[in-house]
């Protein structure tokens, strides 16, 4: 209906500057005008959601850690000799002699504020040894990985930047 008050409009002859008639014999419904929704920036990050207790409690739930697992290689003489890893669950010191010469890997782990604790693995063959040790539930600790020969360290990685216990 639009189109012919259009056609109507144009085939029309007028004088310069007077208003061109248009006849509309029926309305046309004009939807309104919608607006968009307001921007908005990204989303606000997921807050730990309150869980009720029995008795009516309500307890704030920990957010989930980031990372609980860290690992640092070591080289020698160019090769990658050993691993050694932290995981914060559970407190479990890893240690990994990936090369079979008679030279054995050792990760040491010192808690900030005092508690030294070892894993070795002295065997040089088969999968990591897993030492579970029993650390303060709260804390940081730092780790390196060491290269035995017998009685003498002859490699070593740098201290680890410190790391959550106990997550």
């Amino acid at each position: 209906m639009a189109a012919g008050a259009v056609a109507v409009a144009t085939g029309m002859r007028t004088e310069q500057g007077q208003p061109v008639p248009v006849e509309v014999s029926t309305p046309v419904a004009v939807p309104p005008a919608s607006t968009p929704p307001p921007a908005t920036s990204a989303p606000p990050p997921e807050q730990p959601v309150a869980e009720t207790e029995p008795g009516g409690d309500t307890e704030t739930v920990p957010a989930t850690p980031v990372q609980t697992r860290w690992c640092t290689t070591l080289t020698y003489q160019g090769e990658q000799r050993g691993t050694g890893c932290f995981e914060a669950v559970g407190d479990h010191l890893v240690a990994h002699d990936t090369n079979k010469d008679g030279l054995w890997v050792k990760t040491v782990a010192k808690a900030v504020g005092g508690k030294v604790v070892e894993c070795e693995d002295t065997n040089s063959t088969g999968n990591p040894v897993d030492c579970d040790q029993d650390l303060s539930e709260k804390g940081r600790l730092r780790f390196q990985v060491e290269l035995w020969d017998g009685r003498n360290r002859i490699a070593e990685t740098p201290w680890s930047d410190p790391v959550p216990i106990g997550q």
